[in-house]
C-alpha cells in the first residue's frame, strides 16, 4: 500500500512538472519594450501533442480563443509557428491573432518599441479608427477610451490627457503605425511578450 502511494504522489508530481511553464519562460530574448505580466495560475496548458505540428498548432489556437489567459499556450503557439515557418513579429488580442494581411503591412521593431498598423488592432478589438491626411492624426476609439496620435509627436492624447512616447508614430509602407505598448495599455490591455518567437500577447483588464 505504503509503494503504490509514493508511486501516486511520483506520478501526479511529475505530471504537474509537464504542464507548468515557469513564469520567467515568457521574459526570455530581447524586450522589444514590452512590460511582462503573468501569475502562476496562468500557466498552464493543454496537452497539445497529438497529430503534426500545424494539427498541434490549431489545437492550441482553439484552446486560447476559449482561454485567452492560459499563458503557457502561447509559447508552446510561438514554437510551433516557428517550426511551420511564420517569422516576424506575432501579435494576439484576447486569444485571436491579429491580422496584418489585410492592410498589407507587417510590425516593425524600431528603436526597441514594436510598432504596428493601428486599423489592424482597433479592428481586432473592434474599435473605430479615423485619419485626418491635414494633421497627420490618427484618432483610435475603443468603448469610453479616445487615443489621439500625431504622425512624428513624442506623445499621445488619451481622452485628452497627454502621454508622453518612447517612440512616435510614423508611416510605413503608406500606412499609420502607433507603438503596440503604449496603445495597447491606453485601451487596458495588459501586454506580454514572448522573446524567444517575437509573439505579443494581450489581455483585456
Amino acid at each position: 500500500m505504503k509503494r503504490q502511494t509514493i508511486v501516486s504522489i511520483v506520478a501526479g508530481a511529475l505530471l504537474l512538472a509537464a504542464t507548468t511553464v515557469p513564469a520567467f519562460a515568457m521574459t526570455s530574448g530581447f524586450s522589444a519594450g514590452m512590460d511582462v505580466q503573468s501569475t502562476s495560475q496562468t500557466t498552464t496548458y493543454m496537452d497539445y501533442t497529438q497529430g503534426s505540428s500545424s494539427q498541434q498548432l490549431s489545437t492550441l489556437m482553439r484552446a486560447v480563443r476559449n482561454n485567452p489567459r492560459m499563458m503557457g499556450n502561447y509559447q508552446q503557439i510561438g514554437r510551433l509557428m516557428d517550426q511551420e515557418g511564420q517569422y516576424g513579429v506575432k501579435v494576439f488580442a484576447d486569444g485571436n491573432q491579429v491580422d496584418f494581411n489585410s492592410v498589407g503591412v507587417q510590425p516593425v521593431i524600431e528603436q526597441g518599441r514594436i510598432l504596428m498598423p493601428v486599423r489592424s488592432l482597433m479592428d481586432a478589438l473592434g474599435g473605430q479608427v479615423n485619419w485626418d491626411r491635414a494633421t497627420r492624426t490618427v484618432t483610435a476609439q475603443n468603448g469610453n477610451t479616445t487615443v489621439t496620435m500625431r504622425i512624428g509627436a513624442d506623445d499621445m492624447l488619451v481622452n485628452g490627457r497627454s502621454v508622453p512616447l518612447d517612440v512616435p508614430a510614423a508611416i510605413i509602407g503608406g500606412r499609420a503605425m502607433l507603438p503596440l505598448r503604449a496603445m495597447a495599455q491606453a485601451m487596458g490591455m495588459n501586454v506580454n511578450w514572448f522573446g524567444q518567437s517575437d509573439m505579443v500577447v494581450l489581455i483585456s483588464n
